[in-house]
């Protein structure tokens, strides 16, 4: 069983699919359909891999062209969402951030519905809002208030080492990081990243640095 690299957007976070059948079939560039629970969606492939450990879904082939289609619309009316919510927003006075916009569309059942995403200093009353919201897109919504780490996970962009961010492309769960990591390292390293958070990858060194500090100091060694 074979892998691949997609993303739902560009430069976006990294998602994974295994391929079960014949994974030559498959190109980078290519849109395929990823399995979600508001349905199938079309994402690009932006790398392939070797053979992979189980746990990832599984490819839902390549992406028709109704598929790109029905993708197409959905993106136009997550664009519209996002103006709307923000035209509202403002109207409102309430101090929100609006980062994207999620359609999960099952137009089967005739139900639609706007996952917004946003940021704001402190807990917001949208109890006015989401009726205007809903009324002007003629859909249920849902608003989700999200962190700084996971803003930036959201918008991506590149880190200080010139490289897409660690929470975009690899990283599944973003852990807290300590203080205490910044013991050992110079005060003058820049310790934050886009999202104004401690640096994720200053968690990488934390087991290196604890193992050479158990290490025995040379006067104490025999050989």
């Amino acid at each position: 069983m074979k892998i691949l690299g997609v993303e739902f957007e560009r430069y976006g976070e990294l998602h994974y699919l295994s391929v079960a059948g014949d994974a030559d079939d498959f190109r980078v560039g290519d849109d395929v359909l990823y399995p979600t629970s508001g349905g199938p969606e079309v994402a690009r492939v932006v790398w392939r891999g070797e053979y992979a450990v189980e746990g990832f879904p599984e490819c839902l082939g390549h992406a028709s062209a109704e598929d790109l289609a029905r993708d197409v619309r959905n993106r136009e009316d997550r664009e519209r969402a996002k103006a709307t919510a923000i035209d509202l927003i403002e109207r409102h006075g309430l101090p929100m951030k609006v980062l994207g916009v999620d359609l999960i569309d099952r137009s089967e059942d005739f139900d639609r519905m706007y996952a917004i995403y946003y940021t704001a200093p402190r807990r917001v009353d949208f109890r006015a809002l989401v009726p205007d919201l809903a009324y002007t897109l003629n859909a249920r919504i849902d608003l989700r208030q999200v962190g700084s780490r996971d803003a930036a996970q959201l918008t991506g962009g590149v880190g200080r080492c010139g490289r897409q961010l660690c929470c975009v492309s690899f990283l599944p769960v973003l852990e807290p990081i300590s203080l205490r990591t910044l013991d050992s390292r110079s005060a003058a390293m820049p310790a934050t990243g886009v999202c104004g958070r401690l640096l994720c990858c200053l968690r990488y060194e934390d087991s290196p640095m604890c193992d050479a500090s158990s290490c025995p100091v040379a006067e104490n060694l025999k050989s």
